[in-house]
């Protein structure tokens, strides 16, 4: 299986685990010169609400790392996210000097560790996600509050929603639990 194939099904597995929208997290390939140089993972800024029948292309609006595929896999990661994860032994980390905002991780190409080492960047980067849309918070906020967390269906799309924040930090100012501190 190919290394695209493969990352797509780490992608529909963390899309159902997360429930996120079907195509909040894609491939995309970057060309320069008429010839593709590498590829981006990214997340995809998501359509609310779902306008039926819509064309509506990707569009990139995070991206989780850049891949480069030649005798290795090499993968280019922000410093702040890289400094998030551990890197698997078997990475070889290569300074560019030329390259202040990334850290460049390496993988032999049969690497077993490769997989998990991007799902975990992937995931780091969706929970991390700031939608640059916020708003106060959609109709279900009685709902959300006696649920004590957020229940709406576009939870990329819920990433803007200001009150979500106060329920994941346990403050609840609407519906039956009202006042009520929840533990998360």
């Amino acid at each position: 299986m190919s290394l695209e194939n493969v990352i797509e099904h780490i992608f529909q597995d963390i899309i159902i685990e997360m429930e996120l929208p079907t195509n909040s997290l894609y491939i995309h390939s970057n060309k320069g010169k008429g010839k593709e140089t590498s590829k981006s993972l990214c997340i995809s800024k998501p359509e609310y609400p779902q306008i039926p029948h819509s064309n509506n292309t990707q569009t990139k609006s995070a991206i989780i790392l850049n891949i480069s595929v030649n005798n290795n896999i090499e993968l280019i990661i922000k410093n702040k996210q890289f400094k998030e994860i551990t890197v698997p032994s078997d990475a070889i980390i290569r300074g560019v000097n030329s390259d202040k905002e990334f850290t460049h991780v390496v993988f032999d190409k049969e690497s077993e560790i490769l997989n998990n080492y991007i799902k975990a960047h992937t995931i780091y980067c969706i929970n991390n996600y700031e939608f640059s849309d916020t708003f106060g918070c959609c109709s279900k906020y009685n709902e959300c509050s006696d649920a004590k967390r957020c229940l709406h269906e576009n939870k990329l799309y819920a990433k803007g929603c200001y009150y979500r924040k106060n329920l994941e930090s346990g403050q609840i100012f609407y519906g039956l639990k009202k006042a009520e501190r929840c533990e998360i």
